[in-house]
């Protein structure tokens, strides 16, 4: 598994989305999962999130040119955690609205008080966005296999986009 950070990217001074993985991840087990992110970036598909990079893990000689071994984070329960950034690392476009988990847990916690963010409208379009992304993904020969509220995320503009393929 991996953990989530927000970041920007130098050069362009984007928002970008990194998940970065446990050094304890396989080699062959991340190429196999690369393999089924690539498929479906190679797709271009707006409904889907779009992979921006990836770093393979450090070796022992770049460790040791390197300063930044392990940085303190939050983890979803606001604990601080030091996370270790030499392992394998994935680069994805930023969704500024985060996971639909969110925005869902917050729509039922408020009884449907939170319109702006959550309407029928809304819902429907993402519920809409999601089931067209994936017939087109499903008519390429491509697969999920994780789909569930953690793996949808909603861009600046409400719509959804779909994540995780490489599980």
């Amino acid at each position: 598994s991996g953990f989530n950070l927000k970041a920007t990217e130098k050069k362009t001074k984007k928002e970008v989305f990194i998940r970065v993985y446990s050094e304890s991840l396989r080699v062959k087990d991340f190429y196999t999962n690369f393999q089924g992110l690539n498929v479906v970036s190679a797709l271009k598909h707006p409904g889907t999130v779009q992979i921006q990079g990836f770093r393979y893990p450090l070796n022992d000689q770049e460790k040791k040119q390197t300063k930044l071994l392990k940085i303190e984070c939050k983890d979803e329960r606001r604990n601080t955690v030091e996370v270790d950034v030499t392992g394998f690392i994935l680069i994805f476009e930023f969704m500024k609205n985060g996971s639909i988990e969110y925005a869902v847990s917050e729509y039922l916690k408020t009884g449907g008080q939170n319109q702006d963010k959550m309407n029928p409208t809304i819902r429907s379009k993402i519920i809409f966005g999601i089931a067209s992304t994936m017939k087109i993904i499903h008519q390429k020969n491509a697969i999920h296999r994780d789909l569930k509220l953690q793996n949808i995320y909603l861009d600046e503009n409400f719509e959804p986009r779909i994540e995780g393929f490489y599980l």
